[in-house]
């Protein structure tokens, strides 16, 4: 049978910090994800989703068979295998509110998951083996956490919004009674337990008391006055003699009150209420709160091992301890990289300890690490890729280390290790010899990735939050709420830009390195010509929120605004402010988590924050073009390599993924290297049709036939005509004739010119004509501005053949390079060649 204990609800709060981060010294070969868990079009996978939760743990359980584990955190309930960390069930998916603890009951046929929200129903109970839920329960609350009692018949749910603990008839959800007592204004956080005989409850929060309550009436049946600031972690030895808690220890800061956990364990005698013993938990080495004493800092859970002899402590630094209840000493400790949330036993001395957002195994009597994977515990929060696209480096908030990957293999090569801080923002160097990242104490630091040694660091004068490179990676730029400085690429400081002096968002360099550009949160845009210290800020797009993440398109033509809280995604040209397009986003993902231009400009990919999707949309349409589906959250970060093949993503689940975007699509089968007749005459239709995924599915079967896909086009694309300029300028000057009829010929003509006349009607604009003249020349500019079918489909179909990149893709594109100058399909062509070159020389 379970331990009842390792039932308890585990975790308080949690806090985001940058931990200490070591290499396991366990030498079992890692867990590698398998190609058959590899999703469709992913090459690789860095990291594991074994054992991984892109939601975090807040409990766990093992089945009684010690061959499962029962976890419960945001995303619902989830049940693994212990041997292989593999993922087999969820529980809890369809409930309205969000999830947060589970428990298992005794024989483990049970599974109650609890809801967090105001909700009615905020929890339910599900069968172990099928998954089928049989009842909802639960009132409207702050959050429900389950625990059931030794006997399986009773499930306690808690807080009510009173602060009640409700006890259910297990079978049924038939309430049975209520446990009021409690501080309601300070239940959250709230623990409970049964006792062994299933007639008692005990009960701890932010009251500072812990309770005894008859399970049978209700009755409140002893109080402990256990802490002033509040109780932040309790359990109950398996004889029911012995309550140990931690208690809060309130912060102030001006009108800021923050709680943290004392690092000192009390011992109670539950039948007199007495101190039995006091234990003292060494002080925080390594603090990652540089403004508090590390007596501020104490575990965030406690739990005893099954026989009650030993008491288990962790918390979100420091160690896992092991402490004697007789003798109150230290008899083992259990090093980590991560903040640790909770524990479970097993009957074989097998310890679950919830490790940053994974389950790690420990043989709780040897110390021995039984868990054969190394790989990153928590988020990713940022993912880059090297100019060359061989190496990836991922790193999370709340670790001090940085992986770097080989993009092809999966596997990890080198860690770099933070030292004092964890990063939030770095980049490759030009060169790709060197990686700069810039720490959470804000600090520029670069390593030499041959050696994996750091070869200069910088303390910041100011905070910093965002660093770009400078193309030619000369030059690195730091934003932060305080403006942007710059330094060389040896962390020297070379100057200030003067500007905003707050809220700098992400930095981006021009193409040419002449300009930088950010944004601040009022919504204005900033830009620098660096040559010149010129500066201009304007109010640059009107938002009803400010953006979350600015992009600047690779030719810096375009700027993508992920705005909060929004059901539109807009792209607006740089230059001008006009709106180019937007992309209508998902009901459920108002927040874009990440966004990245494409090389060539032609896409946008973004990433929403409900899920693992990843969305390609076209600028030439504004619509969805492709979705890739597997991550298991969201993601967070977002790179296209050099050529716009290949895209990295990294997740919450703790993975990033190397995803291929060339060739056919796997809905269409085995890659073919030949077309049939019919098939290449469809797919030059759909290219040039309607549908944007059609579209794109065409543009990637046409790439993996390259011989074909190149005749194609050369087939049926010509040069963009030249247009008689002197024509449109009389026709330009007829707008302003007397007579209706000449005006009105004019402006249809115009119109069937199209877009080789836009460069003469723009600067016709800006000469300021009269005001008649003025009308008419907007009205025209918008009706030819917008792309025909026939242009859209230039586009893909040269798109096509710079994703072929042959030689004869690029003397097609030569060809039609040499049309007519400023049509589209010459701009276009001549981009696209200039973008092969460049690579060709790198």
């Amino acid at each position: 049978m379970l331990p009842r204990i390792s039932l308890v609800p585990i975790a308080l709060f949690q806090l985001t910090l940058g931990l200490t981060s070591t290499l396991s010294a366990q030498e079992a070969k890692p867990w590698t994800d398998s190609v058959k868990d590899l999703p469709a079009e992913a090459i690789v996978r860095l990291g594991t989703l074994r054992f991984r939760n892109a939601d975090g743990f807040e409990s766990l359980a093992f089945t009684p068979d010690g061959r499962h584990l029962v976890s419960g955190g945001w995303g619902g309930a989830r049940l693994w295998d212990v041997k292989t960390g593999e993922l087999l069930r969820r529980y809890g998916e369809e409930l309205e509110s969000p999830t947060e603890a589970a428990a298992l009951s005794p024989d483990g046929k049970l599974v109650a998951v609890g809801g967090w929200g105001q909700e009615e129903g905020g929890g339910a109970v599900y069968e172990l083996e099928s998954g089928r839920r049989l009842y909802r329960f639960g009132a409207r609350s702050i959050n429900v956490t389950p625990c059931f009692s030794p006997d399986g018949k009773m499930v306690a749910f808690f807080p009510r919004s009173d602060g009640a603990i409700v006890l259910l008839d297990a079978a049924t959800g038939k309430e049975l009674r209520a446990l009021k007592g409690h501080d309601s204004s300070k239940t959250f956080g709230i623990q409970a337990v049964f006792t062994n005989d299933n007639a008692s409850v005990v009960s701890a929060c932010r009251d500072g008391t812990v309770r005894i309550w008859n399970a049978l009436t209700g009755e409140e049946l002893k109080r402990i006055e256990a802490a002033e600031d509040g109780v932040a972690a309790m359990a109950l030895s398996s004889d029911d003699d012995v309550i140990a808690t931690v208690a809060y220890k309130s912060i102030k800061e001006g009108n800021v009150e923050s709680l943290f956990h004392r690092p000192e364990v009390m011992l109670w005698d539950s039948r007199s209420g007495n101190v039995i013993r006091k234990i003292a938990v060494p002080a925080i080495k390594n603090n990652p709160f540089p403004n508090l004493k590390g007596e501020a800092l104490g575990p965030t859970f406690i739990t005893f091992t099954p026989d009650g002899k030993e008491l288990v402590t962790g918390g979100l630094a420091g160690a896992l301890r092991v402490w004697n209840v007789s003798s109150g000493k230290e008899i083992r400790r259990f090093d980590h990289t991560h903040y640790l949330l909770g524990a479970a036993f097993d009957a074989n001395h097998t310890m679950a300890v919830i490790e940053g957002h994974s389950i790690r195994l420990w043989d709780l009597k040897t110390g021995r690490d039984l868990t054969p994977s190394n790989y990153p515990r928590e988020p990713i929060n940022v993912a880059v890729l090297s100019a060359d696209g061989r190496m990836v480096a991922t790193c999370g908030r709340e670790v001090r280390s940085i992986n770097l990957w080989d993009a092809e293999t999966g596997w990890e090569m080198r860690r770099l290790l933070g030292e004092d801080e964890s990063i939030r923002s770095m980049q490759f160097s030009k060169d790709g010899k060197t990686l700069i990242g810039l720490g959470y104490v804000h600090t520029l630091r670069i390593w030499d990735l041959k050696s994996g040694h750091q070869l200069h660091q910088t303390k910041l004068a100011r905070n910093g939050w965002h660093l770009a490179t400078s193309p030619d990676g000369k030059t690195i730029a730091v934003a932060g709420n305080d403006g942007v400085d710059l330094f060389d690429a040896t962390g020297k400081e070379v100057g200030i830009l003067k500007g905003p002096r707050k809220d700098a968002g992400i930095p981006r360099f021009t193409p040419d390195g002449r300009g930088l550009l950010s944004w601040t949160s009022d919504g204005k845009l900033h830009r620098w010509n660096l040559a010149s210290d010129k500066y201009e800020v304007r109010d640059f797009v009107a938002f009803e929120n400010s953006p979350f993440e600015m992009e600047l398109s690779s030719d810096a033509r375009l700027l993508a605004f992920a705005v909060q809280y929004s059901d539109f995604l807009p792209v607006v040209d740089h230059a001008t402010g006009r709106e180019v397009c937007r992309f209508e986003l998902d009901r459920t993902e108002q927040i874009v988590a990440s966004v990245a231009f494409s090389p060539d400009s032609r896409s946008l990919a973004w990433g929403g924050r409900k899920d693992g999707r990843v969305w390609l949309g076209e600028i030439a349409t504004g619509a969805v073009r492709h979705q890739l589906k597997g991550h298991r959250g969201r993601v967070q970060s977002l790179a296209w390599s050099a050529d716009g093949k290949r895209l990295l993503t990294g997740s919450t689940d703790t993975t990033a993924l190397v995803w291929n975007l060339s060739g056919p699509l796997p809905a269409e089968g085995k890659r073919q290297d030949a077309l049939s007749d019919a098939e290449l005459a469809s797919s030059w239709r759909e290219l040039g049709g309607k549908d944007a995924k059609k579209a794109y599915a065409a543009l990637r079967r046409l790439s993996g036939a390259p011989m074909q896909s190149v005749g194609l086009v050369r087939q049926n694309l010509r040069p963009a005509a030249a247009v008689d300029m002197g024509r449109v300028g009389k026709l330009i000057a007829d707008l302003e004739n007397s007579e209706f009829a000449v005006r009105d010929k004019a402006g249809r003509e115009l119109q069937k010119i199209g877009e080789g006349a836009l460069p003469a009607l723009r600067q016709a604009l800006a000469a300021k004509p009269s005001l008649q003249a003025q009308r008419r020349l907007e009205r025209l500019i918008a009706d030819i501005e917008p792309l025909t079918p026939e242009q859209v489909h230039a586009i893909r179909a040269v798109e096509t053949l710079e994703h072929i990149a042959s030689a004869e893709a690029r003397e097609v594109l030569h060809r039609l390079g040499k049309g007519a100058s400023g049509a589209r399909l010459t701009r276009e062509a001549r981009e696209a060649l200039e973008r092969l070159q460049a690579r060709s020389k790198q």
